[in-house]
């Protein structure tokens, strides 16, 4: 396999090109998921609080240290504040780091926009400092939120997780997000498996002899975007990360790109303004 070539965070840290998701994965699937992608060659490993799974991520990663000789330094794990923790981030933070089994995360996310993001912002800065997340981030933040939230910080957010695909292509905000050196991470980046038929996608895997999903993961990568693809089924995970030892030509890029039609597989964060707090624990969660 050809190496593998990490990105830079803004704050001089790198970060694995891919990642595992762990998103709607039991405990039980969690573990057993964490630990076959970190034996196949992941390093990233992506779960939130409202998840309610870090207990069995953490055993995963547990598992892989105690079985596979990897080291936690090589690991970069990434957990997620809920909109309901926001009177008491400090809390959350801690208890997702007791169920994780670790000592700090390597990046920390404010999962949605909500009206407490900013001032939440600023203790997310002092966890950093503390030790107790190497980076900081958020998620589903369109441009105006990331514009409003550097109104009143220097400290620019590492990540930004959204839902991106050949299919909500989102250049504006990868555009925005290049400027400011945020990295994207993609979350259902292979769309829940839904438009993997398409005839472009599906003739461009015939010509490389490889899968339509690793086609699209390899069009993230070749953006410079960090796609964290999901599956509990050990092939899938497997086939996700083969994606090393092929490149997409800057037409095949391009005519991936073109197929944009604004589809979303989870909720519009377009919907999220600073001063309205959506009951998003009844919507889909990702």
């Amino acid at each position: 396999m050809a190496k593998i070539k990490y990105l830079k965070l803004n704050t001089g840290a790198s970060i694995p090109p891919i990642g595992f998701g762990t998103w709607q994965l039991s405990k039980k699937d969690a573990e057993e998921g964490v630990f076959f992608a970190i034996k196949e060659g992941y390093r990233l490993i992506d779960t939130a609080a409202i998840y309610e799974n870090e207990e069995g991520v953490g055993r995963g990663i547990k598992r892989a240290i105690s079985e596979l000789g990897v080291k936690r330094k090589d690991l970069f794990v990434v957990t997620k504040l809920w909109n309901a923790d926001h009177k008491e981030p400090r809390k959350a933070l801690l208890k997702s780091l007791k169920k994780l089994g670790l000592d700090y995360v390597d990046l920390y996310l404010i999962h949605w926009p909500v009206k407490e993001s900013i001032t939440t912002w600023a203790e997310l800065e002092k966890f950093k400092k503390e030790g107790l997340t190497k980076a900081i981030g958020v998620s589903n933040f369109t441009i105006s939120h990331l514009q409003q939230l550097l109104k009143t910080t220097k400290e620019v957010p590492s990540i930004n997780q959204v839902e991106f695909s050949p299919f909500l292509y989102q250049k504006e905000l990868m555009s925005y997000c290049k400027k400011k050196k945020i990295v994207i991470m993609s979350y259902s980046p292979i769309m829940h498996g839904k438009f993997l038929d398409n005839k472009l996608i599906f003739d461009i895997s015939k010509k490389y002899n490889k899968t339509p999903a690793q086609v699209v993961l390899r069009w993230h990568v070749q953006q410079g975007l960090v796609p964290i693809p999901k599956s509990k089924h050990f092939e899938r995970i497997k086939e996700n990360f083969n994606i090393f030892d092929f490149k997409l030509s800057p037409v095949e890029m391009k005519k991936l790109s073109s197929l944009d039609n604004g589809n979303r597989c989870c909720w519009n964060p377009n919907d999220a303004k600073w001063g309205f707090v959506a009951e998003l624990s009844k919507l889909i969660k990702p």
